[in-house]
């Protein structure tokens, strides 16, 4: 064991031999790895390595954990299976530094393969990643998420994991004995994110469902993009499942709790608009996860908690068994429509968003669709004048509110950059423009071209799916159009659409099924199965 100091007059830290060529490995210094040593002791691995490699690429963020091991594999170009390392090494009898030092030495040798096998005997105490069914849930709070978690934990087996958890263990740490409200919550989860990086919540679960040596693993809470991408790069066998349910029946499910902590709706609506989309990170995006979800569940019914979980598993059970090929079956007419819509989203140049919209006939046959785009005449804004008209026209108008009061705190503005918040953290640009500056645009709205594209034909009988919910000048066009059926996915309609719409008759639904992400991918098995049933038998 060496000795060293990380400045004089510090008492002098030991570091294991191991810990050194760790260091020496990654070209850092003996006195960077002192404090990454003291990490390791207290069992923070995942802190300690990343602290590592910040040092080692000078930068202010680091790459996770397991992103450090798949480098590892790639630079030995073989399939150790890291992760049956990393719970071997956990049982080791030495000192938690030393495990995670050894470990990352045992990956880094040259021999690969046959030094997990020689290392670990051969033994497999839990199943490698690729085995594992991992599922996300994201939704607007108050949604179902947690409630289909706990139907899946009951009825599947699965064990459930919630993303919340740091946040909720980071709070009591900080104020034992203080019961926190969303806000508080929100305001450790962003910072967090922006500490330890918009995937160490996903992280932070994903090494506790690891450990567990779970088969089915079900993720809580999802909000943010990075957690996303991590869970997906972490698990091949990752599927995020988006709950919807309508704003006013979610402010009757979360009531009491609000109450019971003298909040009121008001409160709801501006916790709800963090977590909708802070349009800076490291903050909430649950508005953008529900876009890039693979599978869409629709729990807008009113119904007890008992009766609402049963119903959940009754709808997820359907998507289980077409994700694990049990149970295969041929797309119906709206997974069939979403996702013409969604990839007709993709000819869109808008710089903010991506929306797609496309019109069926009762057979669920296609009549037009459209995505959003400026008009012919007018360039992309990417283009010309290189930035998003829309926001510099909302940005304009929020500058004058500059030593004016907050509409919900009253305190005196003394701000308004982006993101255009008070010192409250209510934000001034949900408040002032409801519909985020829509107005302003320039672009050709997706449901607009579609209906433009019809030229006629009575649409009386016919169904629109939007990847969003309609704005409300398109709510008129749909009205004076005589279409009478929407179907959308979007967890924050925006209210004053909700309204008109209501009050034209036309039927808003909610999208239930699979989205275009995964569309290939879960439904092929059912065409290769086709493919077998009916083969013509061999002479």
């Amino acid at each position: 064991m060496d000795v060293i100091r990380q400045r004089p007059g510090d008492v002098p830290i030991r570091l294991c031999k191991e810990t050194l060529a760790l260091h020496r490995h990654l070209g850092t210094s003996q006195r960077s790895c002192c404090y990454t040593d003291k990490l390791a002791s207290q069992g923070d691995y995942r802190r300690t390595l990343s602290l590592a490699l910040r040092q080692r690429a000078g930068s202010g963020t680091a790459p996770p954990l397991s992103r450090v091991f798949r480098t590892a594999r790639r630079s030995q170009d073989k399939r150790a299976d890291v992760r049956r390392l990393f719970c071997w090494a956990g049982r080791l009898d030495r000192p938690p530094v030393e495990r995670l030092f050894y470990l990352l030495a045992v990956l880094t040798k040259p021999g690969g393969d046959d030094n997990v096998a020689k290392t670990t005997g051969g033994e497999e105490p839990v199943p490698s990643l690729s085995s594992v069914l991992a599922l996300g849930l994201t939704g607007s709070f108050g949604s179902g998420c947690t409630t289909l978690g706990n139907a899946l934990f009951t009825s599947r087996d699965f064990r459930l994991f919630s993303l919340s958890k740091t946040v909720k263990s980071q709070w009591d740490r900080e104020n034992p004995g203080i019961p926190p409200d969303r806000g508080k919550l929100q305001d450790v989860g962003n910072m967090l994110a922006g500490t330890e990086g918009t995937d160490y919540l996903a992280e932070c679960a994903a090494d506790e469902a690891d450990n567990s040596g779970a088969t089915k693993v079900v993720f809580d809470s999802i909000k943010r993009e990075g957690e996303i991408n991590y869970l997906r790069a972490r698990y091949p066998s990752f599927y995020l499942v988006a709950v919807q349910c309508s704003r006013d029946e979610r402010w009757r499910r979360v009531r009491p709790t609000y109450e019971r902590v003298g909040l009121g709706e008001s409160d709801f609506d501006v916790h709800d608009a963090r977590d909708q989309i802070e349009e800076v990170s490291p903050g909430q995006q649950v508005s953008l996860c529900v876009d890039d979800a693979d599978i869409v569940v629709d729990n807008t019914e009113r119904r007890s908690q008992t009766a609402a979980g049963q119903v959940l598993r009754s709808r997820i059970d359907r998507y289980i068994g077409l994700i694990t090929g049990s149970e295969p079956y041929k797309p119906r007419a709206q997974d069939i429509a979403m996702t013409v819509a969604y990839t007709e989203a993709e000819w869109s140049d808008c710089i903010k968003r991506h929306v797609g919209a496309t019109i069926v006939d009762e057979d669920g046959s296609l009549i037009s669709s459209g995505f959003n785009q400026n008009p012919a005449t007018m360039k992309p804004c990417y283009e010309e004048p290189g930035y998003c008209r829309k926001d510099s026209l909302v940005a304009e108008r929020l500058e004058a509110l500059l030593g004016t009061y907050c509409p919900h705190c009253g305190k005196l503005i003394e701000s308004v950059n982006n993101p255009f918040r008070c010192s409250c953290g209510y934000s001034l640009k949900s408040h002032y423009f409801s519909d985020h500056g829509v107005r302003w645009c320039p672009a050709v709205h997706a449901e607009e071209r579609a209906i433009a594209r019809v030229r006629g034909r009575d649409l009386s009988a016919a169904t629109l799916y939007t990847t969003t919910f309609p704005c409300l000048n398109c709510a008129k066009l749909i009205t004076d159009s005589g279409l009478k059926k929407i179907v959308y996915v979007e967890p924050y309609p925006e209210r004053e659409s909700v309204r008109f719409l209501a009050e034209n008759r036309i039927d808003t639904i909610p999208f239930e099924g699979v989205k275009a992400r995964s569309f290939h991918k879960l439904f092929k098995p059912y065409r290769e199965q086709m493919e077998v049933r009916y083969r013509l038998p061999e002479s």
